[in-house]
C-alpha cells in the first residue's frame, strides 16, 4: 500500500485543475452559456400580476405556520446564539439604521442563493434530471447549512425541497425569495427579542 504525503496530495490537485483548465473550449462555452442563459431565465422574470393573490394567500400561509417553529427555536441557545450574524458590540441599540441595512445587505445574500440554488442548478438541470433536479439541488443546499444549529441543517433538506419545488413547479426564484428572507427576518428579530435587546 502506497502511503501518499501531502505533497503528492497537492501535486494530484494541481494536476486536476490544469486539466480542467485545460479542457476543451466547448466545455466552457456551454458553462458560459448556461451562467448567462439564467440571468434571462423565466426563473428571475417578474411573477405575472394575475397570479398575485393566489401566491400572496400561499406565502402568508406557509408563513403563519413557519411563525410559531421560528419562535421556538429562537428560544434554543443554539439559535439565540447564532442569530443574528449581526454584532453590536459598543451597547449600542440593534433598532437602528444599522440593523435595517444589515436586513437590506441580508436579503441580497439569499437572492444570491435562491438564484443559485433554486434558479441556476434546478432550471439548467431540469432538461436532463426533471424532477429530481430538486433533489440534486438540495444536496449542495444542505452542505452549506453543517455549521449551523442542528436542527436547522436537518430543516434546510425539508426547505430545499419544498423551495426547490416551488420554482420547478411555477418557474420563479421570487416566491422562494421571499419565504426565505422573511423566516430569516423573523428569526433575527425573534433571537434579539428574546435576548432583550430590542
Amino acid at each position: 500500500r502506497v502511503v501518499r504525503g501531502p505533497q503528492d496530495l497537492q501535486a494530484e490537485s494541481v494536476r486536476h485543475t490544469a486539466a480542467t483548465l485545460s479542457a476543451p473550449p466547448e466545455v466552457f462555452e456551454t458553462l458560459r452559456q448556461k451562467v448567462f442563459a439564467s440571468f434571462t431565465s423565466p426563473a428571475i422574470q417578474p411573477v405575472p400580476v394575475a397570479w398575485s393573490y393566489r401566491i400572496g394567500i400561499a406565502l402568508t400561509s406557509v408563513f403563519m405556520i413557519m411563525l410559531p417553529l421560528v419562535y421556538l427555536m429562537s428560544l434554543t441557545d443554539g439559535f439565540s446564539s447564532k442569530y443574528p450574524f449581526l454584532k453590536v458590540y459598543d451597547g449600542s441599540p440593534y433598532l437602528t439604521w444599522t440593523l435595517l441595512i444589515w436586513e437590506l445587505m441580508y436579503f441580497a445574500q439569499f437572492f444570491g442563493l435562491e438564484f443559485f440554488f433554486r434558479g441556476f442548478l434546478v432550471h439548467s438541470l431540469k432538461p436532463s434530471l426533471g424532477f429530481y433536479s430538486i433533489f440534486a439541488m438540495t444536496v449542495p443546499y444542505t452542505m452549506i447549512h453543517f455549521q449551523k444549529p442542528m436542527p436547522e441543517t436537518f430543516a434546510a433538506i425539508v426547505a430545499g425541497i419544498f423551495l426547490g419545488w416551488i420554482s420547478y413547479k411555477n418557474g420563479t426564484i421570487w416566491l422562494g425569495l421571499v419565504l426565505h428572507c422573511a423566516v430569516a427576518f423573523s428569526m433575527d428579530i425573534l433571537a434579539l427579542w428574546n435576548k432583550g435587546l430590542l
